[in-house]
């Protein structure tokens, strides 16, 4: 049976034709609107992918419920703000990030940038591994950094409050600290400093090319973003160490959560892989700090 142009079409929505969208199901790649997302552990699918996976997980919609749905509450659960903010649909995650680098930065304003001090990753302190995940939030407080610290951070929180969605919460926090950790080792490893979001952003941005590379329209216009953000990152002297280690780490990532998002026995394998190969990264980055401390 042919398909419809609504199941061709990366703008409109395959199950109404008449919602334009850009969210795409993690496993057939087709557009679906909010009333047809549903979050799943492995990001946002149809509702044609849920019922062929079978009923083994309550699905919860990523749009929250249907108009009848919510009719049929109490007014007790109408009122309560822990349902009107339901942890299902608000990218906690990406708002918890955001806010934790700019109250961080803040704090450096008046600390002489201690917490920048304290959890970024610098190559005399390699060894110390929690810094790898800890440069994300750690920015300076010193020198003209403030449109780079305010502008990295709303470009993280414009394409997490979407990417948290489409990938589901754990993946989306899996490629957070893949991709962060990755663009710190891979910087700290060429003798940089690693610090800032910019790995987070070039990371999860690369893993959303992924999901979207077979649609032509959505993966142009993905394309052509990737372009500007270069172009700004590089004129306000972001991190290129970073950008590529990010990108790298999300790519890879990526890729390997989807070749084995059909294997269910084989579940832990690509988790396996990523862990192995940060730490791979980290023992490198590690063991140049020590030959360089040898050798001076």
């Amino acid at each position: 049976m042919p398909a419809t142009p609504a199941e061709t079409d990366p703008s409109v929505c395959y199950r109404h034709p008449d919602r334009t969208s850009w969210t795409l199901c993690t496993r057939c790649g087709r557009t679906i609107c909010p009333e047809c997302q549903i979050l799943t552990p492995a990001g946002v699918r149809c509702p044609d992918c849920v019922r062929e996976e079978g009923g083994t997980v309550r699905w919860e919609p990523a749009a929250g419920p249907r108009p009848a749905a919510r009719a049929k509450r109490t007014r007790r659960a109408r009122s309560s703000l822990g349902e009107a903010l339901s942890a299902t649909t608000l990218p906690v995650v990406t708002i918890a990030t955001g806010a934790i680098a700019l109250i961080l930065w803040i704090l450096g304003l008046f600390t002489g940038s201690l917490p920048f001090t304290w959890l970024a990753a610098f190559p005399d302190e390699a060894w110390q591994v929690w810094r790898y995940v800890t440069s994300g939030v750690a920015y300076p407080s010193f020198g003209p950094v403030v449109v780079f610290v305010i502008l990295s951070i709303g470009i993280f929180t414009f394409i997490g409050w979407s990417a948290e969605r489409q990938f589901g919460r754990r993946r989306y926090l899996e490629l957070l600290i893949a991709t962060t950790a990755g663009a710190a080792a891979i910087t700290v490893l060429a003798g940089g400093v690693a610090y800032g979001l910019m790995g987070a952003i070039w990371g999860i941005t690369g893993a959303y090319l992924i999901v979207i590379w077979p649609h032509t329209a959505a993966r142009n216009r993905v394309l052509l973003s990737i372009a500007i953000w270069l172009l700004v990152s590089v004129f306000l002297g972001g991190n290129l160490l970073a950008i590529v280690g990010g990108t790298l780490s999300g790519v890879g990532a990526m890729l390997l959560f989807r070749r084995y998002d059909d294997r269910p026995s084989q579940a832990r394998r690509p988790h396996l892989i990523i862990a192995g190969a940060l730490l791979a990264l980290v023992a490198l980055a590690v063991a140049r700090t020590l030959l360089t401390g040898a050798l001076a």
